[in-house]
């Protein structure tokens, strides 16, 4: 995979690719206008999946953008669902003890 992205379809924002500190304000811009987009024209749902399956190279940044999605969704009225996290992403958010923040769950 080249690059971090994101791929945004129906209620889930799926992060894809390297996420360190090197990718993580693009991604963050991206998906902060995703997040404005969703908000404005999903009046019925507001609750947005945050799929981490294929997040790659993946460093403590991730877990601040994690964070500033999270912040910026409430600040949007939506409820975000961060899903397929690897060991990795789990054990910093453990570490940082931010599993009450994120409410995030395990890949399967």
């Amino acid at each position: 995979m080249a690059g971090a992205e994101i791929v945004f379809t129906d209620s889930t924002l799926a992060l894809k690719g390297p996420m360190n500190f090197k990718t993580v304000t693009e991604i963050y811009v991206q998906a902060e206008q995703a997040l404005k987009d969703f908000s404005a024209h999903k009046s019925e749902s507001k609750k947005l999946t945050i799929d981490c399956l294929s997040i790659v190279d993946a460093d403590s940044s991730v877990i601040s953008l994690l964070l500033a999605l999270s912040r910026f969704a409430q600040n949007c009225s939506l409820s975000l669902d961060f899903v397929n996290l690897s060991e990795q992403m789990q054990s910093l958010i453990t570490l940082y003890e931010l599993d009450w923040l994120l409410g995030a769950k395990k890949g399967a």
